[in-house]
């Protein structure tokens, strides 16, 4: 499986569920809204990116893949790793969004 796979596949899982939970958060004011963000995209980065990774290798295992070209990385893209992980500043942002444009949607 190639990196840029996995890292799209984890970041578009994280995009979707920051969308879904951020719009039932319409009932949160201010800091507290901002604060549930926070820890909510924390949570979908570090939920996302480990169970997905033991996902794939027990794919590639089932597979009989080799480690190697499980998740084909080398010394310039093994931090893509990391990307679904700091990636949750963008999730903050995306279910800030999605609960103002479900406060402002008509009823």
């Amino acid at each position: 499986m190639n990196i840029f796979i996995y890292v799209s596949l984890v970041t578009f899982l994280g995009v979707l569920i920051a969308v879904l939970v951020g719009q039932r958060m319409v009932h949160l004011k201010g800091s507290s809204a901002i604060t549930a963000c926070v820890g909510v995209s924390v949570g979908i980065g570090i939920g996302l990116a480990f169970p997905m990774l033991y996902i794939v290798s027990g794919a590639c295992y089932a597979l009989h893949i080799a480690d190697k070209k499980c998740i084909a990385t080398d010394d310039h893209t093994v931090w893509l790793l990391a990307v679904p992980l700091v990636a949750f500043p963008a999730y903050v942002i995306v279910m800030l969004v999605a609960r103002e444009f479900r406060k402002k949607a008509p009823a």
